[in-house]
């Protein structure tokens, strides 16, 4: 089935771009879950103020649309950027690929460390 308008201009970058956020997510899910339970040697935080204040006032519900809205917000910047210069938006796909997934594995290896 084809979807009427036109093509995304970076599938393959968004995929990777959207992969990498789910993956931030669930590693922040399970963290916030596991030092909420104290089963961290440390009490573990959201780093990021605006994220704890959506968590706070919102919780985890909160937590997964704000990251989401931020990654659509990402998608949508680049695809309207890469429409007047395709490799800038393509570099912003892919600085976001590389620092939410630098993110999401820094936090795998700080989460190891507390179990």
């Amino acid at each position: 089935m084809k979807l009427p308008g036109r093509k995304l201009l970076y599938e393959n970058e968004i995929s990777w771009f959207v992969l990498a956020s789910a993956m931030d997510v669930f590693v922040t899910y399970i963290i916030l879950r596991l030092s909420g339970q104290g089963l961290t040697r440390l009490n573990m935080i959201e780093s990021n103020p605006v994220a704890q204040w959506v968590i706070r006032h919102s919780g985890m519900p909160g937590m997964v649309a704000f990251k989401f809205v931020m990654v659509a917000i990402v998608v949508t910047a680049a695809e309207l950027v890469g429409r007047k210069h395709f490799r800038i938006g393509r570099l912003l796909l892919l600085a976001g690929t590389t620092v939410v997934g630098g993110v999401a594995v820094y936090s795998l290896i700080l989460l190891s460390g507390q179990l």
